[in-house]
């Protein structure tokens, strides 16, 4: 038996204490928690049941609690029926009491005041009951449902609603329709489009109070106050039928109105007052006169414009548009209530004197100082020029030269430039070319120069002084010219007429004078030439054009002749020189074998003809090789052939050519006297070349050249876009953009819209629908309003043309309407065609092409070729063309005339022919008019460009009277070169900062930082307290460039750039400008402001514009139209009048010094889209109106910009809204209703109104609807408001309805005792199931505790022998080391063995 150490005697003994005292500390704790399962290891199986038993147990605890707060509620529901039903018994008391006809009349009034009392009180304790802040009758019985315990059990109570509104009225049937004057009550929660109705109509409510209950009277209409009257539908008993599906109708085109009073201010409303419903639509639409001629137009901001004949004003004036109103922004019609304000300060047009208001003036154009306009150099003013002169005696014995072949001149030398004398006047400097006439007389050609100082009636003689050309055409002087007309030019006016000045002297040339050729022919050398040409000479000096010897026989290169066997004769320097035959032609050199060489050597000499065939030579391929000086380019190679005429070849293997020679190779082999590198070129051929990759010598092997893609997702400098296509939409299915970009299927290219986009497109519809277009008496198809997805969008635009000319006001001809216009007649006048509208395409909308990804080609190998041999044909001999110099055979030379000399630039010390302060380089020019620059100005209006500080002055230039008329005080003449200035300065106030709309500053810190701005700049606009970046020229540095703009996207809330167009000047006028601006508009812009660090926050004003002075008189409205955009930043700008002065037209002030200033526009902000201003004239005077453009830096970031676009400025007296216009406005209503039900016939009622109601009109009007379906209200939001009182009272049983009351009384109590009964049952059902839960609570708790409490006896035994096992082991471990085989015995076990059978009778 091994020995046993210490070591391991300890180890087993310290085990066993452990596990013991685990054990032991297990038994402690059952006994002090009395369970049995402590550990995750104790009768898993048992803990399962224990846990399931516990939740059957919670959740019974929890049912028996609910069923408990039901049986509270079914009490609650007892009690309250009990109650009512005790009240109940003493209104059928009452109600018995009551049915007695000897009651009095005091009687029965005590007896239905209790009765109703009793009913109120009835009616409380029913609608009052509550469970818990709940109804304790609901809609429905047995609403209610509750948990019973676990495994989803639940238990359904309730009480229904008990009904008693058959003797109490407190319940109405639900409505969907509203009438006027009506009392309703709220019965559910009501959505958001039926709050907007019912404060549509009454605006002293709000949606906060529109709750179930809630109670509300829909106002009725007032009755008329004031004279007047409105008149709709009168005409057919103020009825009218709408069918359903009909689209918009018009109520009553024939409407009137009688208007008493002034409505300026004022509104109209049209509403349905009866029976209205969410699907009743009013709108107010565009209407013309029966001639076409428009009467109501409602702008795309719902400006309404009213257009009539003016019967005060002059017949020839015609019709005037007013602006009378607008479409209330929030009751539109959408709402079944349509309000149209009538504007307060609306103009009769024309009837002021503030000019160009709108802008639509031409330009004026003013003119400034003149200066001198020069002709260009070289010409001057003369008098007395020959215009028309006759050959009064052409003379004799003239005669020409024959030199026209040398000079190439279209008639002889001597007649060019002649000069002629006066022979009776002062003239002089005549000078012509003449024609030499077949019998020896004179006539002028060309005039060159016609001379100065000359009057009708002088005779010209040729002059013959000696050198004088006039001495060259003959010995005679018979010729003589007789002056017609002479001519002037006009000096300082124009260039008509001014007369070159050439030098003193002609220019001429000396050239050979050249022999002619004979008869037709041909030279030695057997050129042939033609009579009439240079004849040709040999030279032997090298001089010369080298020309070819030509066949003067016809021969064969390798045939002898018949005289001397030889092939021909050249002539060479006069000599007959004998030609060699040719050989290696033929075969065996016999001229009957077969050609050997790839040449015909027959010739011919063309007798009959002028070509004959070139001399040629033969050239040996030796003597070719070596002699290249010789050679030339009409050399040519003649190739040997074979027997069957196929051209030979020389081939060399790649070893011959760049082989070493004794190493198996030739090397640099030579082919009659040629190298190889002679022949052809052995570098090597890239097919696709790279830098990196060059030609050599060396064999190559052939590669496959393959190329691969790569692709990024940016672009980048090298690669391609490649566009995003569609996919997955399936094959035959066609989709389309609902931008209007059209149709697409799978794999088109991706649109996106863009409206700087690079490609545009029709728009195009996206869906199927139809269009709302009134076509009524029109040759329009009614079938074409439908149209299809994918077609071009269309518009419809009412045909109008007021000057009858056939062309629309906007552009559009009858007879040729252009590419995409259709135009539709009225037929309504047959007699001609006259138009009804016109379409055309909505317009074009723009778009950009998606991008995929970016790609290019990379090429990753070559090819290039593999040599394996040359060739080269197989050379037999050359030929070369025989050749001589030859040149021009002259015999003197010739003055030939060239042209009339003029140097650039010609100067002259004359000072009469320059001016010396204009022309200081003295250069010879005429003087010709007068240019002038001119400056741009808007017409009536003064710009001022530079920065404005309010509360100050700035000075205009006036350089208009404006007083009086609008005549230029600058005045000047392109003729004369005249000009006058007597333009004035004028003084222009601004208002004071203070008085200007103040800005909002914000938490007023530089931007992204927590630095304070200056506060010394709050509200200042002085160049002092604001400074601003300056150029570098001191001037305010302000940018016009387009530029962007970061901003945060309120989508993703990334900060992103924003381009920003801004105008290009500081003032101008800007064209093409929709509502609330019309056509052109005057535009001005502050530019981009860079303030100082110490401005931020600050405002800049500049620049302005200055009226003419004008006249208004009191009560006048002064009226514009403008927008403001803060391009940069926010934009702060100005309106206003100042006075002046009528005569001297300075500004007036009040007595305290201050400006006599009106303001008609003071505003700040980012962005206006439709502003309009007025104001009215409190005195009459003389004014001049002042806009000035401003910004401020809001955000802080010393950056600021702002524009803003102004028009229909009119100082104008009030229109008062007039009978035709109320009546016109009544005419433009239109009622709709898109649905298929409705709840019956329909009141519309419109009324008038002034602006503080002491004058209103009214009127109603009947729509029948037809062909609809009667609305089902079942879920109406409202009912009719309950009475709250009895139905029937107890007197009323005492006039022969003694049973009435009592009887619905009896009805009542049934309904009450059928719900106790319900409330009852439900009661005793929970009763019965709380039992029942009881009884499983204790269940559950007694199998809880079976499974898990503690046997408490056996337990405290297990933990006894535990520890005395542990002591045991505590005294082994002490004894370890002193007898090593008892260790063993009781560490190893046996000990515990022995224990276990002293005490196994306690397990």
């Amino acid at each position: 038996m091994a020995n046993l150490g210490v070591s391991n005697a300890s180890y087993y003994s310290d085990t066993s204490i452990s596990r013991l005292r685990r054990e032991v500390d297990v038994s402690v704790e059952k006994i002090s928690s009395n369970k049995s399962n402590i550990t995750n290891g104790d009768k898993t199986s048992l803990v399962s049941m224990d846990n399931a038993f516990k939740l059957d147990l919670a959740a019974t605890n929890a049912a028996v609690k609910n069923m408990s707060l039901g049986q509270a509620y079914l009490s609650t529901a007892i009690a309250t029926i009990d109650n009512a039903s005790a009240i109940l018994k003493q209104i059928h008391e009452l109600a018995v009491l009551g049915a007695n006809g000897s009651n009095s009349d005091a009687d029965n009034a005590a007896l239905n005041m209790e009765a109703e009392a009793l009913a109120d009180a009835f009616h409380q304790s029913m609608i009052a009951a509550q469970f818990k802040g709940r109804a304790v009758f609901g809609e429905n019985p047995s609403e209610s449902s509750m948990s019973a315990g676990g495994r989803s059990k639940q238990v359904q109570i309730g009480v229904g609603k008990v009904d008693y509104d058959l003797f109490y009225d407190y319940d109405n049937p639900p409505l969907s329709s509203l009438d006027s004057g009506v009392k309703y009550e709220i019965r559910r929660e009501l959505t958001g489009e039926e709050k907007a109705i019912i404060l549509a109509r009454d605006p002293n409510l709000s949606a906060v109070m529109l709750t179930p209950g809630f109670q509300f009277t829909v106002p009725e209409g007032s009755s008329n106050i004031g004279e007047g009257s409105i008149e709709v539908l009168n005409a057919s008993g103020n009825v009218t039928n709408y069918n359903q599906g009909q689209g918009d109708m018009q109520i009553d085109p024939a409407a009137l109105a009688t208007v008493q009073g002034d409505f300026r201010g004022g509104s109209l409303d049209i509403q349905v007052a009866r029976n209205f419903e969410t699907a009743d639509r009013l709108s107010l639409q565009d209407i013309n006169y029966a001639d076409g001629q428009e009467k109501i137009r409602i702008d795309e901001n719902g400006v309404i414009s009213f257009t009539f004949d003016d019967p005060n004003d002059a017949p020839d004036l015609g019709d005037i548009t007013v602006k009378i109103g607008e479409l209330d922004a929030t009751d539109d019609g959408t709402q079944g209530l349509l309000k149209i304000n009538l504007y307060g300060d609306a103009t009769t047009p024309g009837s002021g004197n503030l000019l160009n208001g709108d802008f639509e003036d031409d330009p004026r154009v003013l003119g400034l100082q003149p200066t001198k306009e020069y002709s260009a150099n070289g010409f001057e003013h003369r008098t007395g020029m020959i215009d028309t002169y006759t050959v009064s005696a052409g003379g004799t014995g003239y005669f020409e030269e024959q030199d026209r072949l040398s000079t190439g001149l279209g008639a002889g030398s001597n007649t060019f430039s002649i000069s002629f004398d006066s022979t009776n006047g002062t003239g002089t400097g005549f000078r012509a070319n003449v024609v030499v006439n077949g019998d020896g007389s004179l006539d002028i050609g060309a005039v060159i120069d016609k001379g100065q100082g000359y009057v009708n009636g002088e005779i010209l003689k040729i002059n013959r002084d000696p050198g004088s050309r006039g001495l060259g055409l003959g010995p005679n002087d018979d010729f003589r010219l007789t002056v017609n007309t002479v001519v002037n030019s006009n000096p300082g006016v124009n260039d008509d007429d001014i007369h070159p000045v050439f030098q003193d002297t002609t220019l001429f040339e000396t050239v050979d004078v050249l022999v002619a050729n004979g008869p037709d022919g041909r030279y030695d050398w057997g050129e042939p030439f033609t009579q009439g040409t240079p004849q040709m000479v040999a030279t032997t000096d090298g001089s010369g054009d080298l020309v070819n010897y030509r066949h003067r026989t016809e021969g064969n290169y390798a045939v002898g002749d018949d005289d001397d066997g030889q092939p021909f004769e050249l002539n060479i320097d006069g000599i007959e020189t004998a030609q060699a035959v040719w050989t290696g032609i033929y075969a065996n050199d016999d001229p009957t074998d077969d050609l050997i060489v790839d040449f015909n050597p027959v010739y011919t000499a063309d007798p009959a003809g002028t070509n004959p065939d070139i001399v040629k030579e033969q050239i040996t391929v030796t003597d070719y090789v070596n002699n290249p000086g010789a050679r030339t380019t009409s050399d040519e190679a003649i190739i040997a052939i074979d027997a069957l005429g196929n051209r030979k070849t020389e081939t060399w293997t790649w070893d011959e050519v760049n082989g070493v020679a004794g190493l198996g190779g030739v090397g640099n082999i030579a082919s009659n006297g040629q190298t190889i590198q002679e022949i052809v070129d052995p570098n090597v051929v890239i097919i696709d070349n790279d830098d990196a990759y060059v030609a050599d010598d060396t064999r190559y092997v052939d590669t496959v050249n393959t190329t691969s893609v790569d692709q990024v997702a940016v672009e980048t400098d090298g690669y391609t876009a490649v566009p995003d296509r569609w996919s997955g939409l399936g094959g035959g299915v066609t989709e389309y953009y609902a931008w209007g970009g059209g149709a697409y299927v799978d794999t088109d290219i991706i649109r996106i819209q863009n409206d700087a986009g690079e490609f545009s497109t029709q728009i195009r519809h996206h869906e199927d629908d139809t269009y709302n277009w009134t076509i009524d008496n029109t040759d329009f198809n009614a079938a074409d309003l439908n149209y299809n997805k994918g077609d071009i969008a269309l518009e419809q635009v009412m045909w109008v043309d007021s000057d009858g000319d056939g062309v629309s006001d906007d552009g559009v001809d009858k007879d040729a309407p252009g590419a995409g216009i259709t135009i539709y007649r009225d037929l309504t006048n047959l007699e001609s065609f006259v138009p009804s509208f016109y379409t055309r395409s909505v317009g074009d909308v723009r778009y950009d092409n998606a991008i995929s990804h970016y790609e290019r080609t990379v090429t990753d190998t070559w090819r290039r070729q593999e040599i394996t041999g040359y060739e080269r044909p197989d050379v037999a001999f050359y030929t070369r063309n025989v050749q001589l110099r030859t040149a021009e055979n002259a015999s003197g030379t010739v003055e030939a005339y060239l042209f009339e000399g003029r140097s650039e630039p010609l100067q002259t010390t004359d000072p009469a022919l320059y001016d010396a302060v204009e022309n200081p380089n003295s250069l010879v020019r005429a003087h010709i008019g007068w240019e002038q620059e001119t400056q741009t100005l808007i017409d009536h209006w003064t710009t001022y460009d530079d920065r404005v500080e309010f509360g100050s002055t700035f000075t205009i230039r006036d350089t208009g009277s404006g007083i009086t008329a609008p005549d230029s005080r600058i005045t000047s003449s392109t003729v004369d070169g005249s000009f006058s200035d007597t333009s004035v300065d004028r003084i222009v106030p601004t208002p004071k900062i203070e008085e200007m709309a103040q800005p909002d500053y914000g938490d007023f810190l530089l931007l992204n930082t927590t630095t304070p701005a200056n506060e010394a700049i709050k509200n200042k606009d002085d160049e002092a307290t604001v400074p601003v970046v300056q150029d570098g020229s001191g001037n305010d540095n302000r940018d016009y460039d387009d530029f962007d703009r970061l901003e945060i996207d309120p989508v993703t809330g990334n900060v992103v750039s924003v381009p920003v167009n801004t105008p290009e000047d500081p003032v101008g006028i800007i064209a093409g400008q929709t509502d609330p601006l019309t056509d052109d508009a005057m535009e001005l812009f502050t530019g981009k402001i860079r303030f100082e660090e110490e401005s931020a926050y600050g405002i800049y004003h500049g620049p302005a514009v200055v009226s003419d002075q004008f006249r208004a008189e009191q009560g006048q409205f002064l009226r514009l139209n403008y927008t403001a955009d803060g391009d940069v930043d926010d934009y702060h700008v100005a309106g206003y009048i100042y006075e002046v002065d009528p005569v001297t037209g300075v500004a007036l002030t009040h007595d305290n010094g201050d400006y006599k200033i009106t303001m008609a526009l003071s505003e700040t902000g980012t962005s206006q889209a439709n502003g309009r201003s007025s104001v009215e004239i409190a005195s009459g005077g003389d004014y001049r109106f002042v806009f000035i453009v401003g910004t401020f830096d809001k955000t802080g970031g010393e950056e600021a910009g702002a524009s803003m676009r102004i028009d229909n400025i009119v100082a104008e007296f009030p229109y008062s809204i007039s009978d035709e216009a109320v009546a016109a406005l009544l005419q433009a209503v239109n009622y709709r209703n898109d649905s298929t039900e409705s709840s019956g016939t329909k009141t519309i009622t419109s009324t008038l109104r002034n602006s503080d109601d002491s004058h209103l009109l009214t009127d109603d009007a009947i729509i029948n609807m037809q062909g609809f379906t009667l609305t089902n209200q079942t879920d109406g939001p409202f009912m009719l408001a309950p009475t709250l009182n009895l139905v029937t009272t107890p007197s009323e049983g005492s006039t022969g309805n003694a049973s009435v009351l009592t009887s619905k009384l009896e009805t009542v109590q049934e309904r009450l005792n059928a719900a106790r009964v319900q409330a009852g049952s439900q009661y005793a059902a929970l009763e019965e199931a709380i039992n029942v839960s009881t009884d499983l609570r204790s269940q559950y708790a007694l199998g809880s505790g079976t499974l898990s409490d503690l046997n408490f006896s056996m337990e405290t035994v297990n933990l006894t022998r535990r520890q005395m096992q542990q002591d045991v082991a505590t005294t082994v471990l002490a004894q370890a080391n002193k007898t090593q085989s008892s260790l063993v015995s009781l560490v190893d076990g046996s000990y515990r063995t022995y224990l276990n059978s002293q005490f196994s009778h306690l397990k």
